[in-house]
């Protein structure tokens, strides 16, 4: 599930690419107004769409993600990763917290 549409709801670049976040930022800072507010409401609908499922299925792929990187790049021992607690138990335990 991808919640940003490049150029339609909004931009995406790398977390460590200053640059590349300035240029985005200059380019919506000078769209045309009507293009402005077509990426905002687009924007909004996205956020006012999104619901505790949609977090709860996004923090779930990314934790998986996590472990799989830390894996692969031999931070977690086997045995520790078997024991461990999964990412759906996770995110359940967070979902019963919630509100």
């Amino acid at each position: 599930m991808d919640i940003v549409e490049e150029g339609i709801n909004g931009h995406l670049v790398d977390v460590s690419d200053d640059k590349a976040l300035a240029e985005q930022v200059l380019q919506v800072l000078n769209l045309p107004q009507a293009a402005w507010r077509q990426m905002s409401d687009a924007a909004h609908r996205t956020a006012t769409d999104f619901t505790w499922d949609d977090a709860a299925e996004l923090f779930e792929q990314a934790l998986e993600r996590a472990a799989e990187q830390s894996r692969i790049r031999g931070f977690c021992k086997s045995s520790r990763a078997s024991s461990s607690t999964s990412a759906s138990e996770t995110v359940s335990s967070l979902e019963n917290q919630l509100p």
